[in-house]
């Protein structure tokens, strides 16, 4: 889940979307992430079946995949590596590969992944199960807000007003957070999923991006464990929120890499 804002990242679906006229056009954008948690009742999330899933609307549609990913979307790029030429001729879809682009996350199994993951200053990812469900019900926003405000480096940046409410009204609804914590306690068995799938390493061109007041270089430098054409680029002056913060630059680096 991304709080919804990484237990849910809420940030990434409501302004990926806002940008994907400027970024996709002609292009069909397919949202697949753990965003969705706030609007669905996932209990054993499954990157492998997301990416599957992301495959057969493509090949329902005739087109071919997504480009850019962000936070854990990049779990469901590590997933991708199963997606074979073969698997989506026998789906009808046609094969690109991976996204070229993942931002200021990390995939778990692969280097320091547990320093991340067990790490009380850098997200929450051990705070699930009934108890702080019992504590967050009813204070959704609080909860949400120390991730929007305290990760962000200017919060007056961070995500709008709109996309608050809508976020933490949608993780209000019943069996909401559940779901979304869930997305954290299938880490341990997605590491050992990624621990093999990245001894075959990505070969496509793959752009990752950290933020200085965030993971900044360690997410180029995971990337490269798995990845062997990798540019790295770290945002300065900016929080875990890149596209909130620094709208502007991101686009144009991200419209650079797509081409």
């Amino acid at each position: 889940m991304y709080p919804p804002a990484e237990s849910g990242n809420t940030s990434a679906s409501r302004s990926l979307g806002a940008r994907r006229s400027a970024t996709n056009a002609g292009k069909l954008t397919v949202r697949a992430n753990s965003d969705a948690f706030g609007d669905t009742l996932y209990t054993q999330p499954a990157d492998f079946d997301v990416a599957d899933r992301v495959n057969e609307v493509a090949a329902a549609r005739g087109v071919s995949s997504a480009q850019v990913a962000l936070a854990f979307g990049m779990k469901v790029i590590a997933w991708s590596q199963n997606l074979t030429a073969e698997k989506c001729a026998a789906a009808g879809a046609t094969f690109i590969g991976p996204p070229p682009a993942v931002l200021d996350a990390f995939v778990p199994g692969i280097g320091d992944w547990e320093g991340v993951y067990d790490s009380p200053t850098i997200w929450h990812f051990r705070f699930n199960g009934p108890t702080p469900e019992a504590l967050v019900k009813g204070r959704e926003r609080t909860y949400f807000e120390f991730f929007w405000n305290d990760f962000a480096a200017d919060k007056t940046h961070s995500l709008p007003e709109a996309d608050r409410v809508a976020y933490a009204a949608a993780y209000a609804r019943p069996g909401r957070m559940h779901a979304g914590w869930q997305y954290f306690v299938s880490f341990q068995q997605a590491a050992k999923d990624f621990a093999e799938l990245s001894k075959t390493k990505l070969t496509m061109p793959v752009m990752a991006i950290g933020a200085s007041n965030s993971l900044g270089n360690s997410v180029p430098n995971q990337v490269r464990q798995y990845a062997t054409d990798v540019t790295g680029v770290v945002f300065p002056d900016s929080g875990h929120w890149i596209y909130e913060e620094h709208p502007a630059q991101s686009t144009k680096l991200l419209l650079g890499s797509l081409g």
